[in-house]
């Protein structure tokens, strides 16, 4: 099976239901070569630069928005992601994945964008 990434996984530890006995994931659709509008993204881990950013999509889920890691193919500064922001009125930032996933974990819906590049609008 695929691995979930480790913030798909936290996050719905941290919001399954005490009763839960054990952590259910399951995949629910996969997409190849798929560009993804990521709202207030930030970075994921504290290394700068980093390879994993994450933020919610309104893309996956009948606009529903949902929580995303992207695993980016190059690190990206902080920088880099700030102009990437501050370049787009909505402060969205445009990224272009080989393979994204989403993952309804422990009832709660949350994606994986893998093999990621910002797309310079």
């Amino acid at each position: 099976m695929k691995r979930i990434s480790a913030l798909a996984f936290s996050f719905a530890a941290l919001i399954a239901p005490a009763h839960a006995q054990e952590d259910e994931f399951e995949v629910v659709e996969t997409h190849s070569q798929m560009e993804i509008v990521l709202i207030d993204a930030d970075f994921l881990r504290p290394e700068d630069p980093t390879t994993s950013v994450f933020g919610g999509t309104t893309q996956l889920l009948d606009s529903e928005t949902i929580l995303i890691e992207l695993v980016l193919n190059e690190p990206i500064s902080s920088e880099h992601l700030n102009a990437l922001k501050a370049s787009d009125p909505d402060g969205t930032t445009q990224f272009l994945c080989d393979q994204v996933t989403l993952y309804l974990a422990n009832g709660n819906y949350v994606a994986l964008g893998e093999g990621c590049a910002p797309t310079e609008s």
